[in-house]
Parts: C-alpha cells; sequence; structure tokens
C-alpha cells in the first residue's frame, strides 16, 4: 500500500476535525445541532471549491457529495461527539442536560435516590 494512500485520509480528517472545532467555537447554536452544524460546513466547503450554495439544485448537490468533495455527515456528528467529550467549552445545553438525566437514571438503577 502507498504511503499516500494512508496519509491522504488522516489528513482530511483533521480538516474535518479542524473545521468542526471552529464552527462549533463561533457559534453557540451549532453546539446542539447537527443538521446547522453540517449545513455550515458543507456551505464552506462549497464556496472553497467555486460553488455559490445559493445557486444549486439539490440534484447538483448529490452529485458534488458523491463525488466526495463535501465532508462525510457522520465524521463530522463523531468528531463533534469527540470533541464535545473532550473539551467542556464546545459542550451545548444539550449535552449538559444529557449527561444530568444520564447520572439521575444510573444513581436511580443502582439504588442511590433513596
Amino acid at each position: 500500500m502507498d504511503s499516500n494512500q494512508i496519509i491522504k485520509p488522516m489528513s482530511k480528517f483533521k480538516d474535518v476535525k479542524l473545521k468542526v472545532r471552529a464552527f462549533l467555537h463561533a457559534s453557540d447554536e451549532l453546539k446542539d445541532d447537527d443538521k446547522q452544524l453540517i449545513a455550515q460546513i458543507w456551505m464552506s466547503e462549497l464556496n472553497k471549491i467555486g460553488v455559490d450554495p445559493k445557486k444549486i439544485s439539490g440534484f447538483q448537490l448529490l452529485q458534488i457529495f458523491i463525488r466526495n468533495k463535501l465532508s462525510n455527515p457522520e465524521t463530522i456528528r463523531r468528531t463533534r461527539q469527540k470533541l464535545q467529550e473532550e473539551h467542556s467549552y464546545l459542550r451545548g445545553k444539550k449535552y449538559k442536560l444529557r449527561q444530568t438525566k444520564l447520572q439521575e437514571k444510573q444513581k436511580k438503577e443502582l439504588g442511590y435516590d433513596k
């Protein structure tokens, strides 16, 4: 296997990680909304390749996505999840609420709520 084949995916992952971190840092709204986060990243990527997102059809967007010109939405979601796990300042309100509910449920299941 060629070493370029190994390096290229890792480089792309690092690029997605940097993008996700930047968008989460810039907007509290995106911390709790994967669809908006993905949309913002895709709009940024479309602009970067010279495509105006407001002037393309859904079909054209799908063609661009199929050609791997846009970040994988699952990679964006997983990266957001991992960054929020590791860096509390990148967490949204839903993260904190979900963690609190999960802790309460686990305490109840273990019998610590008495």
